[in-house]
């Protein structure tokens, strides 16, 4: 599984079950580079996030680390880190700042299954107050 894969099938659950009136947008092209890949906004607060396949570890770019970190400090902003190692499959939720330099990462947040969407999708409404 990609993570092309993994944001698509977490794009469509969050379009299907969160209200009407949130904005949720993918911003993974190369004219927004380094930005995160998703968006999602609604009831007065915008969350960002940075989706990674870890297979066990983190692969992505500085830029990408620094963007997220510093929309973490002025907001809100999270990595989204589907994993499969010797331990098992989780689906984390990261802050940028607990992801090092070695793609190692500790979670505040996480669930048994490399694609738990519905974990995933019960934490941002609860960071969104649905």
């Amino acid at each position: 599984m990609t993570e092309h894969d993994l944001v698509a099938a977490q794009l469509k659950l969050l379009r299907r079950e969160l209200p009407a009136s949130f904005v949720i947008r993918k911003h993974a092209d190369y004219a927004t580079s380094g930005d995160p890949d998703l968006s999602i906004t609604g009831n007065g607060k915008t969350t960002w996030w940075e989706v990674k396949h870890a297979t066990p570890r983190v692969k992505g770019t500085e830029l990408q680390r620094v963007k997220a970190v510093k929309l973490a400090i002025a907001g809100y902003c999270r990595y989204i880190v589907y994993e499969r190692s010797r331990h098992g499959a989780f689906t984390n939720i990261v802050h940028p700042r607990d992801i090092n330099p070695d793609g190692t990462f500790a979670a505040e947040a996480l669930a048994a299954g490399e694609a738990n969407y519905v974990f995933v999708l019960k934490f941002v409404k609860q960071i969104h107050g649905v």
